[in-house]
């Protein structure tokens, strides 16, 4: 049986999936001083 698992994301939280998961060299920009992008791309890399 296949299911499928639906996950509710905020944008910064999914445009930093899409790059983790496409991109080798992650280049992070982010829209405030406050935006975790960095820390989920380094929490996922380890």
């Amino acid at each position: 049986m296949n299911t499928q698992v639906y996950v509710t994301f905020d944008k910064n939280k999914a445009i930093a999936r899409v790059t983790y998961h496409v991109n080798e060299v992650i280049s992070i920009y982010p829209i405030t001083s406050s935006s975790p992008r960095g820390k989920w791309a380094d929490a996922w890399a380890s």
